[in-house]
């Protein structure tokens, strides 16, 4: 194959590796215009049984989807060659990554999860890799971990593809039943994953079963030492019995951080114990790697850089601006780094990797990632303040978990990173931080103090003094104590408290974590009950919390009391108000929720959150004008910031302004080239205008710089509109697995299923389970008329008319044509054919939701009525459409 040659629809790029198993290329999909990895047999005379293992590879992966598992997306026979295309992904080998020594133990227990995960998914199909090992395992560009090359992989039942007696496998991972080439189980999979957990703990393998990891890495957990032995037991009874078994029993260990080791060098292995599988992203040596391309290995200096950026979130993770005295160190002169530059200034400031253990080291790590939040509240209000520059927020560094300074400029475009660690001295953290040039991974600037819990509120002043320095921000105007409010009384330990739960809530996605933060906020509250932020920091985490049990009456009760006595408190900080806003709006008290963000901006004019919170609310009040002038302002004020263009794009799709609504998704793509939201939303615009195809291009896409649920539900939702009931299913199947509370997924799994002749006894299930999520949901909140227009969708489906038009009935006429989709379903399902006809001519007035309409599958009756296209024809002419 050379780059440019055209196979099937593919166009070849460039080789990206060769092994046993395939020759691999990165090739452009000419239909559907994106990149994907190509995976050709080597010889179609290699021979029938290569050939039939290869066929059974995409035979068996292609019916995986799951995140951690690369997905394959078609198999094809050209010119007597059989190829796989397959998702190319943008990063590096686990084997490359270890290079440059052990992983640590925090990243190296949740990509244990990761793995184990995705063996589960496949275990539970019936599929067995037997060639689970490093170079089989790859890291992208977000820091998550995916299984490669089910080249080996065999379905209990089907016919062998080798003799008994023969072993397939990489000796060096091999289970000793694998080895003697018998017949193995799903345990042999575990043993070569006990094989790459040790690797990732010590960057080396064991020279013996009965090694211990802690004896090359001290520090390690003794429960890893336990978890890597039985993994490693010599009769596959003794092991762990199944890959959810061992994921139980890893997610129970805490991820306390362990002291990076010297890189060790792992045994060398014989080259003929090597099965040369697929490298996607990871050329051999023979293959020269381009800058910036996907399969560039990066140097050990530049890992360990990746490592220092991390260390800084720890430290500087959130103080909680509160009303403080302006400190008195003077910053840089003018000019004197790239960080005084007049031109704005995009900057990340990115979590701490590496911290010290110890007792007492789990406070430390909440203090270090609260003070990471303060630092992020500095930089928002030095931007109000009018010095040009803009920080990614904390929870979009959390969520995506960034790694490095690289990935931070391609997901963000940032031109800064802020990285660093944290390491103890006797009851004290010494916090050590570095800012870096993305562009050339060039450290411009170095600072360095010490948080002492026993004064906090004297350690936030250095810390906010050794940002300010490092990031050449000119001294915080005087409104910075009109922002911050007052001191709360350290006597009490309150501040103490106060920055553990801020740095609880920086992490609120591990378990555990949210309701810690619940408690150390409760204990500030307690010990100063006049300070207002803890307050506030107490609601944000009740409301949270409460979002995740689908709305929990008493904790929603919990955190509008302790919103509301944030503001009473201190009225002049803006941050209470947008908190007290914010959970207004949701909990459906829009007037409220208005006058609550309007006063934020009163006190804070400018303030990039406060608009585009107010924006969305008065959208949907009907009052266009004010939000669309919000939006813009929002947007002028933060040129840099791809989330204002997105929520700009939102409110002119809402308007039917197409053209507009996508330029502003592509100038967000552009500020933020690999964001999967930016993508996911392009793909949604795409599916609204009924181009399916390339709606599903740009979900695949998303799902490949970033699995998530909606991404998931966006594809499966697609594939339902297009008819493929079966990929429907599959799609939003795990969109649940990653998130089961939203009852919108549930109900389009239970309308796919309906139609999959192999899934419909899912269907009934699905859809009780939409209608009790969406009923919990309208307990908190009974006006929200979404949750109304679900349910009575799910009703109709289930075939319970009365409670379908029940639900109906509690939707007011003035807010029935955002949902006039789902109210014209419903009534058809009702039977209630002159009453869809109605709501068709009636609530609609966007045409895009017409799309809704034509394509939808329980719609199929009503199309064919008389009286469908006038009602269509009436739609398109009050919407000046063709």
């Amino acid at each position: 194959m050379t780059p440019g040659q055209l196979i099937s629809r593919y166009r070849i790029v460039r080789p990206i590796g060769k092994g046993g198993m395939g020759e691999v290329f990165e090739a452009e999909d000419q239909r559907l215009g994106r990149r994907v990895a190509l995976k050709f047999l080597p010889d179609a005379t290699t021979g029938e049984n290569n050939r039939k293992r290869f066929l059974n590879e995409a035979r068996l992966a292609a019916q995986l989807r799951h995140p951690h598992i690369c997905p394959i997306f078609d198999v094809e026979e050209c010119e007597g060659r059989i190829f796989l295309a397959m998702a190319l992904i943008n990063g590096e080998t686990l084997s490359a990554r270890l290079r440059c020594g052990p992983i640590p133990l925090e990243k190296a227990l949740r990509w244990s999860r990761e793995i184990l995960s995705g063996l589960e998914a496949a275990h539970a199909a019936g599929i067995i890799h037997r060639d689970i090992k490093s170079s089989n395992l790859m890291v992208d560009s977000d820091g998550h971990i995916t299984i490669l090359d089910f080249g080996l992989a065999q379905r209990g039942g089907d016919e062998r593809l080798t003799q008994v007696g023969w072993a397939v496998g990489t000796p060096a991972y091999m289970a000793p039943e694998q080895a003697r080439g018998v017949t193995v189980d799903e345990r042999a999979d575990l043993w070569a994953f006990g094989m790459v957990l040790f690797e990732m703990l010590t960057g080396r393998l064991p020279e013996a079963s009965l090694d211990a990891a802690s004896a090359y890495q001290p520090g390690l957990p003794p429960a890893l030492d336990r978890i890597v032995a039985k993994a490693l037991a010599s009769r596959p009874a003794d092991r762990w019995s199944s890959a959810r078994e061992m994921r139980q029993a890893i997610e129970s260990i805490p991820e306390t951080g362990t002291p990076f080791a010297s890189p060790a060098i792992s045994p060398a292995i014989s080259p003929e114990s090597v099965t040369q599988t697929l490298f996607i992203g990871q050329p051999p040596s023979s293959i020269p790697s381009h800058q910036g391309s996907a399969s560039q290995t990066p140097s050990p200096s530049r890992r360990q850089m990746g490592l220092a950026a991390a260390a800084l979130a720890l430290t500087l993770a959130g103080w909680g601006l509160y009303r403080r005295a302006t400190p008195t160190t003077p910053g840089p002169t003018a000019g004197s780094t790239p960080m005084a530059s007049k031109a704005a200034r995009r900057i990340v400031i990115l979590p701490l990797t590496n911290t010290d253990t110890g007792p007492g080291t789990g406070p430390e790590r909440a203090v270090g990632d609260g003070l990471l939040a303060l630092l992020s509240d500095a930089i928002s209000d030095a931007e109000r303040a009018g010095q040009r520059i803009w920080a990614v927020p904390v929870a979009e560094v959390r969520g995506r978990q960034l790694a490095s300074p690289e990935e931070a400029r391609r997901v963000y475009g940032v031109d800064f990173a802020v990285v660093g660690k944290a390491s103890r001295e006797g009851a004290q953290v010494r916090l050590t931080l570095d800012l870096v040039e993305t562009a050339g991974l060039k450290q411009i600037g170095h600072e360095t103090f010490l948080y002492n819990p026993a004064d906090a509120l004297h350690s936030r002043e250095l810390a906010l003094a050794g940002m300010r320095k490092l990031l050449a921000l000119e001294p915080l105007p005087g409104t910075m104590k009109e922002i911050a409010g007052p001191a709360p009384n350290p006597a009490g330990g309150s501040y103490a408290a106060y920055l553990e739960g801020r740095g609880l809530m920086a992490r609120f996605d591990r378990p555990g974590n949210l309701d810690l933060a619940i408690e150390r906020f409760a204990a500030a509250v307690q010990a100063d009950p006049g300070f207002a932020l803890a307050h506030a920091g107490l609601a944000e985490a009740s409301w949270t919390k409460a979002k995740r049990l689908n709305a929990d009456p008493q904790l929603t009760a919990q955190a509008l009391h302790h919103a509301r006595r944030a503001v009473s408190l201190d009225p002049a900080v803006p941050l209470t108000h947008i908190k007290l806003g914010k959970i207004l709006a949701e909990t459906g008290q829009r007037e409220l929720a208005i006058a609550e963000l309007a006063r934020a901006l009163e006190l804070a004019p400018g303030n990039a959150d406060a608009s585009r919170e107010l924006a969305e609310v008065l959208a949907t009040q009907g009052k266009f004008a004010e939000a669309e002038k919000l939006y813009l302002e929002s947007i002028r004020e933060r040129p840099t910031d791809w989330l204002g263009h997105l929520q700009l794009a939102f409110f002119y799709e809402d308007r039917a302004r197409l053209a507009e609504s996508e330029r502003q998704l592509r100038e967000a793509g552009k500020l933020a080239p690999e964001n999967e939201t930016v993508v996911r939303n392009l793909g949604r615009l795409y599916r609204l205008q009924g181009r399916y195809p390339e709606a599903v291009d740009q979900f695949l896409r998303a799902i490949q710089l970033q699995p998530s649920a909606r991404s998931y539900n966006s594809l499966g939702l697609t594939y339902y509109l297009m008819h493929d009931y079966r990929k429907s299913v599959v799609a939003l199947e795990t969109a649940i697995e990653l998130n089961g509370s939203d009852h919108q997924y549930w109900g389009n799994l239970g309308a796919s299923a309906a139609l999959s002749p192999d899934d419909r006894g899912k269907s009934v299930p699905a859809l009780r389970k939409a209608a009790e999520l969406a009923e919990r949901r309208l307990q908190v909140t009974p006006k929200f008329h979404v949750a109304l227009a679900d349910l009575a969708e799910y009703r109709a489906r289930l075939g319970d008319a009365k409670s379908s038009l029940a639900a109906l009935s509690q939707i007011p006429e003035a807010s029935r044509a955002p949902l006039a989709g789902r109210i014209v379903v419903s009534y058809e399902l009702c039977g209630r054919r002159s009453e869809a006809i109605r709501a068709l001519r009636t609530y609609f007035s966007n045409p895009l939701t017409l799309r809704e309409v034509l394509d939808e599958p329980a719609l199929a009756n009503l199309r064919r009525d008389p009286a469908f296209g006038p009602a269509i024809n009436a739609v398109r002419a009050k919407s000046h459409q063709p």
